[in-house]
């Protein structure tokens, strides 16, 4: 978590309330690793069921506290809905999104099932990301702690 916390802070107001939060999308410290100029930089991985950022960094760096590499490598802006759901998430969103089509909580249940065939459509591009290697991610943290020396 150390080098999360060397991420800057910047102030975010939602419904009237200000926060302070780390600037996650500040892409500072990738050394120019772009995935499609430096395919062996990376590994391809395949979200399964109920994968959380947190749970891939432990299984595949040995350090929960890598999840944000993750988010920032595959351009993961909301990690609630640019990430894939669970089947359970997909069935209570389609549901919502019945609701909300309708207008009512009196949805047609086919229509729910259209929506629900087109959100599993949609959630299933999000299972491929990448994963930066094991053995580069000590220097992309050496050149981001470089670089937030400089802000």
């Amino acid at each position: 978590m150390k080098y999360y916390r060397q991420l800057p802070t910047i102030e975010y107001t939602y419904e009237g309330e200000t926060y302070f939060i780390k600037n996650i999308f500040l892409k500072i410290g990738f050394i120019n690793l772009y995935k499609e100029e430096n395919p062996e930089f990376f590994d391809k991985y395949f979200i399964k069921e109920n994968d959380r950022p947190e749970l891939i960094a432990y299984n595949y760096y040995g350090n929960q506290d890598l999840w944000w590499i993750i988010i920032i490598l595959n351009d993961i802006k909301d990690p609630f809905f640019d990430w894939c759901l669970s089947g359970t998430e997909l069935e209570e969103w389609s549901k919502y999104e019945a609701i909300l089509e309708s207008g009512t909580e009196d949805y047609d249940e086919i229509r729910r099932t259209e929506i629900l065939s087109e959100m599993r459509i949609e959630n299933e591009k999000k299972r491929e990301i990448y994963l930066l290697k094991p053995e580069y991610v000590n220097n992309l943290l050496v050149q981001l702690a470089r670089n937030m020396r400089k802000l």
